[in-house]
């Protein structure tokens, strides 16, 4: 089992609006885009807790500390840099392993972290919410750094959303020559939407 908590939100959003009612939106949105996408947008520091030394996306069952599987894939790609590991013992002492006792690789996608082949992860933990990666993640700190097709499809899911506030009776219309249809869907995003996000959405 794992969780992933902002630790440190974006300081900015990655699209902005002169409409107030849009702009008021977009934060919300955001978020929910960067759910769907798996993804962290603009630089945010995030932290990973897990039970142990394993990977979060590494199907269930009885875990090996093999060299196969020793790398941890951290989640909301993409990865800028790795803070600290923590982690507690079974004695519930905290500790924070040394930075030469671990490589990062954030070239990869999602980013991973992995132990020297000598060392090994540690073995002597407590057993639930034992482990901590804190992480900087997202594609930079300013709006333009992320990719322009994220952007737009924010901006234009907000616009939609205000209109469809504003107008409560509003089931469809056509919003920047793109035909919108407003129906309960669960909270997911709009099908357009999702077309605009599905190359960039991370599928591990």
């Amino acid at each position: 089992m794992y969780t992933v908590r902002v630790k440190t939100a974006p300081a900015i959003e990655p699209i902005f609006s002169d409409d107030a009612a849009v702009e008021a939106l977009i934060p919300s949105v955001r978020q929910q885009v960067e759910a769907y996408l798996r993804r962290a947008l603009i630089t945010q520091t995030l932290e990973l807790h897990l039970d142990a030394f394993r990977d979060p996306y590494a199907a269930t069952g009885q875990y090996q500390f093999s060299h196969a599987n020793r790398e941890i894939y951290l989640p909301r790609p993409p990865l800028q840099s790795v803070t600290a590991i923590r982690y507690r013992t079974l004695a519930g002492d905290e500790k924070t392993l040394d930075s030469d006792q671990y490589r990062v690789d954030t070239r990869s996608e999602p980013g991973r972290v992995y132990p020297l082949i000598a060392v090994g992860w540690p073995t002597d933990l407590d057993t639930h919410g034992a482990v901590t990666i804190e992480y900087v993640a997202g594609y930079g700190g300013s709006d333009g750094d992320v990719p322009d097709v994220i952007r737009e499809a924010i901006l234009s899911y907000a616009k939609g959303l205000a209109s469809r506030l504003s107008r409560p009776g509003v089931t469809s219309e056509s919003i920047d020559n793109a035909s919108r249809t407003y129906e309960a869907n669960g909270g997911q995003l709009p099908g357009l939407t999702q077309v605009m996000l599905q190359p960039y959405r991370v599928m591990m």
